[in-house]
């Protein structure tokens, strides 16, 4: 029975929890009223630099204000120990602190095995630490303890997945981590809520996932809100389906890095609400979706960051939004090569607005697209730079065989500012198309 780093220690047996994680252990083998005066002496000392104290327990951890801890007291043959009127069993108490605990997870790859510290005071659940598969649960909730949870993962495995599961918005540092899934998805986040990733400044991290799975949907896939930050690099190789999924929207913050689609049968960034870029550089090629996919809502808004997009599949979008593209600045840099029959660069549902930043379109194939809207799009600002080169599309839809526009829509253009330039070295290419009229390379009506 000993303080140890403002900690009060007592070992149940020879059998007492590693403490190699930080986690003290408060054990129930010879138990008295003298340890609840170390308890209080303790305590007492530290109230000057503390204002509570921590009791842990692997649910979670209840917080003591000093001005209720009052006496602390066994019973049940010192079985119990009740403090500020609440009674703990013993042996469910895995230690008493007196600084909050610091809310923290590492998880280490080595190969066939994975290393966890947990300093969360018992915040977090392992499900499952076998051969590199590591599920971790957290306990932390809205209606109970609502602290933020950072997991921090490195190291590598060629067989091994994280999959984390809760019900409060958490932080995922990704820092230097390669690991591969051979079954399914290499990192899954299921939880509704905002999900921090951050991209440690300096670190290069690899995700590959496995296609033996067919419930896979992305080989990094978060549930909820999804927000990425941090100036490291992030490559991603799917092998089911998408290469990154959020089930709510996507946001990259203007500390974002480098996101490297290398692959992907399905999208390379699919999120079920809106995308939104403020910054970052992302690159996607060998897509056989769609670049980025704005599922539900539909929006795209781009403030800021590089986005280049090759399209790698016969019709498809480089960005999809079946709703508004808004961009206020930002460069969007999209190739449609001569094989990518009626492919579209921009394909808008609604209405399109451009007001800043820069959009380059290389457009070769035949019918292709650089933008597509169904509704109008707005030009205040920025600068459209097009190059058009493809012919009528005459094997996607002989009836009714498309030529290749730089923009064409089924509403109207509207160009009130910006710099406007696409060119066409086709007989039957034209720059702009609307529903009733057609425009030439510097967005002016012919």
């Amino acid at each position: 029975m000993q303080l140890i780093n403002n900690q009060i220690v007592m070992n149940i047996s020879t059998n007492t929890r590693d403490v190699s994680t930080n986690r003290h252990i408060v054990s129930a083998n010879g138990l008295s009223h003298v340890l609840v005066i170390i308890i209080i002496i303790a305590f007492t000392c530290n109230q000057a630099n503390a204002q509570s104290m921590y009791v842990c327990q692997s649910t979670g951890y209840m917080t003591v204000p000093a001005a209720n801890a009052g006496n602390m007291l066994y019973s049940n043959n010192g079985q119990t120990l009740t403090i500020n009127n609440t009674s703990y069993p013993v042996t469910d108490i895995d230690s008493i602190v007196f600084t909050k605990p610091s809310m923290k997870v590492w998880i280490t790859y080595n190969g066939t095995s994975a290393t966890i510290v947990d300093a969360t005071g018992g915040q977090v659940s392992v499900l499952r630490n076998k051969s590199g598969h590591v599920a971790l649960s957290s306990a932390a909730s809205e209606t109970g303890n609502a602290d933020e949870i950072e997991y921090i993962v490195s190291g590598a495995s060629t067989n091994g997945s994280l999959y984390i599961s809760g019900d409060y918005k958490l932080k995922l540092t990704l820092n230097g981590i390669s690991l591969v899934n051979p079954d399914s998805a290499a990192i899954r986040v299921k939880c509704g809520k905002t999900i921090s990733v951050n991209i440690a400044d300096g670190t290069t991290n690899s995700l590959t996932d496995g296609k033996s799975n067919d419930n896979n949907d992305a080989c990094f896939w978060i549930k909820g809100h999804a927000e990425i930050s941090g100036g490291g690099t992030l490559n991603l190789t799917g092998k089911n389906k998408h290469a990154f999924k959020s089930g709510e929207y996507c946001q990259l913050k203007k500390s974002c890095g480098t996101i490297n689609i290398l692959s992907a049968p399905g999208d390379g960034m699919h999120c079920s609400e809106y995308f939104k870029m403020n910054g970052g550089t992302v690159t996607i090629n060998n897509t056989y979706g769609d670049g980025i996919d704005a599922d539900s809502l539909g929006n795209v808004l781009v403030n800021g960051g590089n986005l280049t997009i090759t399209i790698d599949t016969i019709t498809g979008k480089g960005i999809k939004c079946d709703s508004t593209y808004t961009q206020t600045d930002g460069n969007i840099t999209l190739t449609i090569p001569s094989t990518m029959l009626s492919a579209k660069g921009i394909d808008i549902g609604k209405n399109g607005f451009l007001s800043g930043g820069s959009i380059t379109a290389t457009v070769s194939a035949n019918g292709s697209k650089g933008i597509k809207g169904d509704g109008n799009f707005t030009m205040s600002g920025g600068t459209m730079t097009m190059t058009c080169s493809g012919g009528k599309d005459k094997i996607t839809d002989p009836t009714d065989p498309s030529k290749c526009y730089g923009v064409k829509l089924d509403g109207t253009w509207s160009k009130t500012g910006g710099t406007c330039a696409i060119s066409t070295t086709s007989s039957v290419a034209a720059a702009i198309k609307d529903a009733t009229k057609t425009y030439g390379a510097d967005g002016t009506a012919e």
